[in-house]
């Protein structure tokens, strides 16, 4: 229920198509389904022709995943794997056939890219929520931040649901520094 104004980063090509990414930061969003099922995989990125019309959900998303990203990059974490590696995060996770999942996931380097995936809305159309939490990009973020430096961690049993605790733990933590909460107690 609150109105946040912020700056955010998008790329424009020779046209001037504006696309929702970070040079910089070597972020960039496009469509999942093209990029992991058809046979060339393009990357299709969100892309708007003015600047003020961005989907809300792919901007709440893009806003807290950024601030996940610098979050790491101020303790010297460059990218979610340490190594600065080109993001892609995908939007709107789905299978073969086109049937959404409504969850946010890191995917994993794939074809040299760091990818992540969100789903913004509900099979019913309803807006997730999913990008508007840092908690969650946080969460996401440190996935691939765990995977990197616990290489031999198997996302299973025990060690799956400490790998599910730590990102749950610092996606809170970082909601917190960030002052992006009103939370200030948690309940063990």
């Amino acid at each position: 229920d609150k109105v946040k104004t912020v700056t955010l980063p998008v790329m424009r090509d020779e046209e001037g198509h504006l696309y929702l990414g970070d040079v910089n930061r070597r972020i960039a969003v496009a469509d999942f389904a093209k990029a992991v099922y058809d046979e060339d995989h393009p990357l299709e990125l969100v892309q708007s022709d003015e600047n003020a019309v961005f989907d809300n959900e792919d901007l709440y998303m893009y806003y807290n995943y950024r601030n996940a990203w610098n979050f790491y990059s101020d303790m010297g974490w460059i990218g979610p794997d340490g190594e600065g590696t080109d993001v892609i995060i995908l939007k709107n996770l789905c299978t073969r056939d086109g049937f959404l999942y409504e969850n946010a996931c890191s995917i994993g380097s794939i074809q040299g890219w760091q990818m992540f995936g969100y789903t913004p809305y509900s099979l019913e159309g309803k807006p997730l929520g999913l990008g508007r939490g840092l908690d969650v990009m946080a969460h996401e973020y440190t996935h691939t931040f765990t995977g990197t430096v616990m290489n031999s961690n198997l996302y299973e049993n025990d060690q799956g649901a400490i790998n599910e605790a730590m990102s749950d733990i610092v996606g809170n933590l970082v909601e917190a520094i960030l002052q992006e909460t009103d939370d200030t107690r948690w309940l063990l």
